[in-house]
């Protein structure tokens, strides 16, 4: 990480009177300037984010305007009102995004705009020629016409639209028809790869969140309702392998952390899931039958994934970064086992629930030593949150008696005291070596 813009200024004033004193020559300078360049101006997030705020109400606020008045206009005037705003926005928007820097958050903002409008027109044009379509489709053509934009432009607030907007699409053809929109998918995955062109940590972790509420609706409507969980555990294991690969390669390597927190916090809350009876019952009371497009559709998730770590602990081995963070290579075995369980067809939920209890609690267990052992906060925590949600869990629907559940209140509550113990002298003696050193 280089020196921030006020420093390399300094640095060139400074060149300027190195070459005055006879200390350097030209060719040095540009040298050392080549070697310090100026940093990029960094976006005027704060202008982006409350402008394209603003954008939105505005734009709804043109809305009720037109519904208010709407009935006392001509059907002509309804369609210039409408195609007159559109134009003038998107014009006025894209080329103020492109004539600078200075003025690219007000462009992008004034064209958020234009695509509310957009999205507005089309409702509107369907009310004056009372056409009767099917709904959801008005919210595909709206992303199509933000995802568009987002990628043109390109821009971060277009593609975080398009993004929400491909979600209740989605959610709209899953809930009220019950019709899997697989288009969906492939189009979510265009605005990842506009994120990291654009090395956008918001855009990342929206289009995130917006493929695995996809995912979801689509996997509920085209496979069995129970199946969902195990695709959507897969999808977290792809986050997760894809944070360790883009923090190799690409230009983007600060996403890692995204990936990787998104991702295992999925992971988790899935995993947890399915290590209560109940659910697991659900899962694999009985062998699925489904055709070659539904078992394409619910292994191509394990497979991405599956190769996702493969290519991430081959990595990892060669580096030596595995002997630190020897409990991730859980993460795949679990998804082995979770699906060639299924695929079997034995039916039989108690060896589910006990593999899926036990990964778990092996995951917590070994994040929190190393997190005590390595002094860091982060893992140990996690790793007593996971502890204690698996007992409260347990607590619930495993100890009938009393006394055992006293027993394994008084356990774990003994375990994570002797945590605090080891942590606090973990960190003692890390601080230790550092002085020293």
């Amino acid at each position: 990480m280089g020196p921030d813009k006020k420093t390399t200024n300094w640095l060139y004033e400074e060149t300027k009177r190195w070459i005055q004193n006879g200390i350097i020559n030209n060719s040095q300078a540009e040298t050392i300037k080549g070697l310090y360049p100026l940093p990029k101006a960094e976006r005027p997030w704060g202008l982006l984010v409350f402008s394209g705020i603003g954008a939105v109400i505005i734009g709804l606020g043109i809305i009720l305007l037109f519904a208010y008045n709407w009935e006392k206009m001509t059907k002509f005037s309804k369609l210039a009102v409408i195609f007159v705003a559109l134009i003038v926005s998107h014009s006025i928007g894209v080329r103020l995004f492109l004539r600078s820097e200075r003025f690219k958050g007000l462009g992008e903002a004034i064209a958020v705009l234009g695509t509310m409008l957009f999205g507005a027109g089309i409702w509107l044009v369907a009310s004056i020629y009372h056409i009767e379509e099917h709904y959801p489709n008005a919210f595909f053509v709206w992303a199509l016409g933000a995802l568009l934009l987002a990628l043109v432009m390109p821009s971060v607030i277009q593609g975080i639209l398009a993004a929400v907007l491909l979600a209740i699409w989605a959610g709209a053809e899953a809930i009220e028809f019950g019709q899997p929109t697989l288009w969906a998918i492939p189009l979510l995955l265009s605005i990842f790869v506009l994120a990291h062109q654009r090395t956008s940590k918001l855009l990342l972790v929206v289009v995130m969140l917006s493929l695995w509420v996809t995912t979801g609706f689509v996997a509920g409507s085209y496979l069995e309702n129970e199946l969902i969980l195990l695709i959507l555990l897969s999808l977290s294991a792809c986050y997760m392998a894809a944070g360790y690969v883009s923090s190799w390669y690409g230009s983007f390597r600060e996403s890692k952390g995204i990936y990787n927190s998104l991702g295992f916090a999925g992971y988790i809350v899935f995993l947890y899931t399915l290590s209560f009876r109940e659910m697991a019952e659900e899962v694999y009371k009985t062998t699925p039958k489904m055709s070659s497009g539904q078992l394409l559709c619910l292994l191509l998730p394990v497979a991405l994934a599956l190769a996702g770590w493969v290519w991430a602990l081959l990595k990892m081995f060669r580096t030596g970064e595995f002997k630190k963070k020897y409990e991730i290579l859980l993460i795949p075995l679990v998804l082995i086992f979770g699906y060639l369980h299924l695929l079997t067809g034995l039916g039989l939920s108690i060896v589910a629930i006990a593999v899926f209890n036990t990964v778990f609690l092996t995951q917590s267990v070994l994040m929190m030593g190393r997190g005590c052992r390595e002094g860091q906060m982060a893992p140990t925590v996690v790793g007593s949150l996971m502890l204690i949600a698996l007992t409260i869990g347990r607590y619930v629907d495993l100890f009938e008696s009393l006394v055992a559940r006293g027993v394994v209140f008084i356990v774990v509550g003994a375990i994570l005291f002797a945590e605090g113990i080891f942590y606090i002298r973990s960190r003692k003696k890390l601080r230790a070596k550092t002085e020293t050193e």
